[in-house]
This record gives C-alpha cells, structure tokens and sequence, in this order.
C-alpha cells in the first residue's frame, strides 16, 4: 500500500495524474492507500494509450511553443538593449542630438533667413536710391510671396 505521492513517484508521474486517475475511476483507493500491483493493473486497462501519447505530446509541444516564445522575447529585448547601448555610445560620441535641440536650431535658422530676406527691399533701396517706394512695394510682395511659398511646402506634401 501508497500513498499517492510515493504511488506517483513509482509510476513516474505527477501528483495531479494520480489524482486525476483516482478522480475518473480508473484507479481505486482503499483506506486513503493505493495498492500499487492493483492500481498498476487497473491504470493499464483503464487508461487510453492513444490519449496519453496525445496529451505527452501535447504537452512537450506547448512547452516547446512557451520555450519558443520565451527565447524570442529574450532575443527581442536583447536587441532592443544592444540599439539603446549603441545609442547612448553615438549620443557620447556626438553623433546623435536630441531631437528637440535639433528642431530648435532648424526654427533659430530659418526665423533668421526669414528676417535676412524681409530686409532685402531695404537693402536694394540703399544700393539703387533711383526705385520708387512701389518698386519697393513690388520687389517685398515678391519676397513675401516667394516666403509664403516656401512656408507652405511641407503642408501641400
């Protein structure tokens, strides 16, 4: 007579097998005890083997399919932990900027390109003093037209 777990050990399964068994009447207990010569008999007659085969398998391919899926979660953040250490070597190297430093600098650039052509009908003003004010009117609108579509190319694209 065993228990279920020292009954589990000799068949070289799981606890939950033995209860299971024990739970679908394939095998009996007698006294809280399993008769491990009957109970070996009966889970022989009682127990499908095409099913047990099925549910081993079963069984191997989910671990196999979790394995799977953890090696492949371990590869992606492996991957993404080499691209953030590659990162921060570019940024400590100068190669990479933060974004909002570089979008600064593009506004800074163009506020000042943008101030340098409004300034050109001054500056034509003073090098042929003979233009009348609507030729300066007509030489700005051309500046301010030409700004304007320059302006709106990121927005027509």
């Amino acid at each position: 007579m065993m228990g279920l777990r020292e009954y589990s050990r000799h068949r070289g399964c799981t606890l939950h097998a033995v209860q299971t068994a024990i739970a679908h009447g394939r095998i009996q207990k007698v006294d809280g005890k399993i008769d491990s010569e009957a109970a070996d008999k009966a889970w022989e007659e009682n127990t499908d083997a095409a099913m047990a085969r099925y549910r081993g398998s079963n069984q191997a391919e989910n671990a196999s399919s979790k394995t799977a899926a953890y090696l492949e979660e371990r590869t992606l953040r492996e991957r993404l932990r080499r691209q953030r250490e590659q990162m921060e070597l570019d940024q400590q190297a100068g190669l990479l900027v933060p974004k909002a430093e570089v979008l600064h600098g593009y506004e800074a650039a163009f506020t000042r390109t943008r101030a340098k052509f409004l300034g050109v009908p001054s500056k034509v003003k003073q090098h042929l003093p003979h233009l009348t004010s609507k030729d300066l009117v007509v030489i700005d609108q051309i500046v301010r037209d030409a700004l304007s579509e320059l302006a709106n190319v990121d927005s027509e694209e």
